[in-house]
């Protein structure tokens, strides 16, 4: 259950402060394969992953200053509520048969993401309701400087915001078990 309240004082001697909490990599596994999750001790962090069989995550390394997310409060109709989350990315690389089989499962695929961000936190998307794309190409530039590679962006409905991972959750994540 979500605290509906405000549990502290939120003061600009704490906050003004520069933070920069770029992702700077992704992991994603197919929504199927992961069994369960467990809330940390006051329901505001995972603390752990259960995945079937040899199910893993994969490992997606974004561009620099590619990936971002957004998490928005929605207000729909007599006054439902709810929560809808953006993740947009994209990663270079050639077109080959490796490249449509990758924007073919970013396309189709439900997903739970996992992003590390430039500060060493992680954040687990897609939990409750799975990710699902809304845009995915392949862009290839002409010039020497261009881009080349695909930009995804997956989003999903849902009742809870991205939720901050505990040790043993990312373990699970990265194969460090």
């Amino acid at each position: 259950m979500a605290v509906c309240k405000l549990t502290k004082d939120i003061l600009r001697s704490v906050v003004c402060d520069y933070s920069l909490k770029q992702i700077v990599d992704l992991y994603f596994a197919n929504y199927e394969d992961v069994t369960s999750t467990t809330l940390g001790e006051q329901g505001n962090t995972v603390k752990t992953i259960a995945m079937k069989g040899d199910a893993k995550f994969y490992h997606v390394e974004p561009n620099k200053d590619s990936a971002s997310f957004e998490d928005t409060l929605q207000m729909g109709d007599a006054g439902s509520k709810y929560r809808a989350t953006t993740l947009t990315f994209s990663y270079g690389g050639k077109y080959d048969g490796d490249t449509v089989d990758g924007l073919n499962a970013f396309s189709l695929g439900r997903f739970v993401a996992a992003a590390k961000l430039s500060d060493g936190t992680w954040v687990l998307f897609g939990r409750l309701t799975p990710l699902e794309a809304s845009a995915a190409s392949f862009t290839s530039a002409a010039e020497a400087t261009g881009f080349n590679g695909q930009q995804i962006t997956l989003t999903n409905n849902t009742k809870e915001p991205p939720l901050p991972l505990e040790e043993t959750a990312i373990n699970t994540i990265t194969g460090t078990v």
